[in-house]
């Protein structure tokens, strides 16, 4: 089952992130466990630089840099892609590897 918080619209994001522009950024990789999974992260733009730099050097705290809009096991499946680009103009044409994902996603739900 793919996690994603109960009603999260743009405004309760700006509410959480305040009224400064997010980036909402695809981070795929694995979690302790060597399984493969992603998260979608809204992290405020002007701590963007820092987070990019923290989660390279090691695990972080997702929670502590942004919001999660959405995660699970494996690849997003379409429904998934396409609820990021309608709520949050994601753009799919790319990411950013993680290797320090979050241990124990949930599984992402069957498409349809």
């Amino acid at each position: 089952m793919t996690k994603e918080p109960t009603g999260l619209s743009k405004k309760i994001l700006e509410e959480k992130l305040g009224k400064e522009t997010a980036i909402v950024t695809l981070l795929q990789g694995q979690d302790a466990d060597g399984a493969p999974g992603y998260v979608y992260i809204a992290v405020r733009t002007n701590l963007f630089k820092q987070f990019h730099e923290a989660y390279t050097k090691g695990p972080v705290d997702l929670e502590e840099w942004g919001v999660i809009l959405a995660q699970g096991k494996g690849l997003p499946n379409d429904a998934v892609q396409k609820r990021m680009t309608e709520e949050y103009g994601f753009n799919h044409e790319g990411g950013i590897p993680l290797n320090n994902l979050p241990a124990n996603l949930p599984e992402a739900p069957p498409e349809g």
